[in-house]
């Protein structure tokens, strides 16, 4: 995980950071430095529920119903893993 080193707001009323990530973490960028998002772990404040199902036990992550609104059945989805020591972060993207 990394952390934020420093902040500045530019003249255009943005705000600049200077972020600290390890290698490891750095790698998963694949060379692309653009449409990041930051966000820290803290903001996550909505609980969801993991299932599983059948025998090679399927996992199923529910999408809480306040966050589920406005995504369509036919909504294109990527997904990436990340881990951590202690945890496992799993960004999802869709598509509107």
């Amino acid at each position: 995980m990394g952390s934020v080193k420093g902040t500045k707001i530019t003249s255009n009323n943005k705000v600049e950071y200077v972020v600290s990530i390890s290698y490891e973490e750095s790698l998963l960028l694949k060379g692309h430095v653009t449409n990041i998002h930051l966000f820290s772990e803290e903001s996550a404040d909505t609980k969801a529920n993991i299932l599983s199902r059948g025998k090679g036990n399927t996992k199923y992550l529910r999408i809480p119903r306040q966050i589920a609104k406005d995504i369509g059945e036919m909504s294109s989805v990527k997904c990436l893993r990340m881990e951590s020591a202690d945890k496992i972060i799993i960004y999802t993207v869709i598509d509107k």
